[in-house]
């Protein structure tokens, strides 16, 4: 047969073909037929848009981390934690980006001429998960268990913040809070999570941390807990909460690896994804029809080098400076990939009591030699490193809770020190070790250490001497009676203009003395379903009030 007749009678000859391979030809057949379809359903954005349909009331989301402890009562220890609390506790109330208080469980509240006594009237008709109705009790209970937790099992919890403050209930819905002196951080330092009285009082003090209720907690919030693993949160609109919501069900994912949360993500599990560097999430400009990026740096938080002053050789402040100046931070930032905003002091430079008229430390080779040289170390021409007058080369050790981003930013800070001629000693650390054993003991040389601070500018717990001891936050052990004198006149002035005379003077003697090297304030990151509507990082102090909105959360 020729080319020519096989063509004019090529139907035949299929058919022929077809009869001959039956049945095997049809498994082919259907096979492509299948394949023809999907590729069309899965390409043309009809799955997408079946998926968002069957899940108009549902949101998945997914982060790395660790499930902790979920009892509001104790400090979290995580952003998981955070954003569970969040989602299952309601607040005494709430403080806006202006610092700001804003009624929650409290709608009402009145405060005396002096500023020391603030009385308050609650919502009626809030509910605990189990149907029962909050009160008066419950917020008493929840201050005084807290502040016992903390001064008879030195435990950290939210109590050690009440320092100075008594509470009293004047009624089945009322109560007052009064305080030795006024503090100008009052309002944060009641912006808590309330807990159930008649749970918790069943449980013994020394107990409370190890209860069930630290896993599975009975909460106020718009959700309550379904099931709850190490990986997987399930939630669901709680049938007590009066406020409406389209989203009703929530799924929070917990990843134990930025590449297991990346496998979940391309497999169309995920609606949101929170807290994940953007340096890491390249695959998302893949996706980027179908979901949106929101950014916003939390001005609260910063990674901070804490010098440890108790130790001799970190106790000479021209040590410390020459070591500010030898740091470059924008380099060490862009080498370890990290989503950040350089910053140069505990004072965010978005508060009204930053002082812009500090040359804050930026890298300066010659300055940093000078300082180096000022307290005993000159740089050894033949070796290229600084030694002391004896021939020690200069060593410093840096302590550290190993995560990725924390060994990337030390490996650059050792790089970067390296090169100056200053060897740097890397001493990774469990969170069990580093929590329990090295913060309490304050046992380490140099600290990388991740601090949170008040949206007010009191810096009180960060730098005064009576907070150099563990629990408080005074990680450099830094002492000096006139930074004292004026953190307490902040915290207790009234008037602005006061507090940043005062301020002032506290910025001018820690940047002479370098107590701390600071070097960013994280970005925090979410990448979300753009079918998903009105998410929004504005006007957020911590990532978790991101949530604050989600009754307003729709597809």
């Amino acid at each position: 047969m020729s080319f020519r007749d096989f063509l004019w009678n090529y139907p035949d000859t299929v058919t022929k073909v077809n009869r001959g391979l039956a049945p095997i030809s049809y498994i082919i057949l259907s096979v492509l037929v299948v394949f023809a379809f999907g590729y069309y359903y899965f390409t043309s954005g009809a799955y997408e848009r079946l998926i968002a349909s069957g899940k108009s009331n549902m949101i998945a989301e997914g982060t790395v981390g660790s499930l902790n402890n979920l009892n509001p009562l104790y400090i979290p220890q995580s952003q998981v934690d955070r954003d569970l609390q969040a989602l299952l506790f309601r607040k005494l109330l709430k403080v806006d980006s202006n610092g700001t208080p804003v009624g929650d469980i409290v709608k009402s509240w009145t405060v005396s001429k002096d500023l020391l006594t603030y009385n308050f009237v609650m919502n009626e008709g809030i509910r605990w998960h189990d149907g029962e109705v909050m009160t008066a009790d419950d917020v008493i209970f929840t201050f005084e268990t807290s502040k016992e937790l903390a001064s008879k099992l030195s435990q950290e919890t939210i109590g050690q913040g009440f320092d100075g403050l008594s509470i009293e209930k004047t009624g089945k819905y009322r109560f007052k809070i009064i305080l030795d002196q006024y503090s100008a951080t009052f309002w944060e330092s009641i912006s808590i999570y309330i807990v159930p009285k008649h749970i918790l009082e069943t449980i013994s003090l020394s107990q409370i941390a190890q209860s069930n209720f630290s896993s599975r907690p009975i909460g106020s919030g718009m959700f309550e807990i379904v099931s709850a693993t190490d990986s997987l949160v399930t939630l669901k609109k709680s049938s007590v909460d009066n406020r409406e919501s389209s989203i009703t069900n929530y799924e929070y994912h917990i990843f134990k690896s930025v590449k297991e949360l990346e496998v979940a993500f391309r497999n169309n599990r995920l609606d949101v994804v929170s807290g994940v560097s953007l340096r890491n999430s390249g695959y998302v400009t893949e996706y980027e029809k179908r979901f949106d990026v929101l950014q916003t740096v939390i001005g609260t938080r910063k990674k901070v080098l804490f010098f440890n002053n108790r130790i001799k050789s970190l106790g000479t402040s021209g040590l410390r400076r020459g070591l500010s100046y030898l740091l470059n931070r924008d380099e060490i930032i862009e080498r370890a990939g990290i989503d950040g905003v350089s910053t140069f002091s505990s004072f965010s430079p978005s508060s009204w009591a930053y002082d812009k008229s500090i040359s804050y430390y930026k890298y300066d080779r010659k300055k940093g030699d000078a300082e180096l040289k000022g307290a005993g170390y000159t740089k050894d021409k033949s070796s290229g490193y600084y030694q002391s007058t004896d021939g020690k080369i200069l060593t410093i050790s840096i302590t550290y809770l190993e995560n990725d981003i924390n060994t990337a930013l030390v490996t650059s800070i050792k790089d970067t020190l390296d090169k100056e001629g200053i060897i740097v000693e890397l001493d990774p650390q469990s969170f069990e070790r580093l929590t329990k054993e090295t913060l309490a003991t304050r046992d380490y040389q140099i600290l990388l250490y991740e601090i949170e601070t008040s949206i007010d500018p009191d810096q009180y717990d960060l730098w005064h001497s009576l907070r150099k001891d563990y629990p408080y936050l005074n990680l450099s052990g830094y002492t000096y009676d006139r930074v004292d004198i004026f953190l307490e006149k902040g915290r207790t002035q009234v008037k602005r203009a006061d507090r940043k005379v005062s301020y002032d003077v506290v910025q001018r003697l820690l940047h002479e003395d370098a107590p701390a090297y600071f070097i960013y304030e994280p970005q925090f990151t979410i990448i979300v379903s753009n079918k998903l509507e009105n998410i929004s990082l504005d006007d957020i102090n911590y990532p978790e009030e991101r949530y604050n909105t989600l009754n307003t959360w729709k597809y």
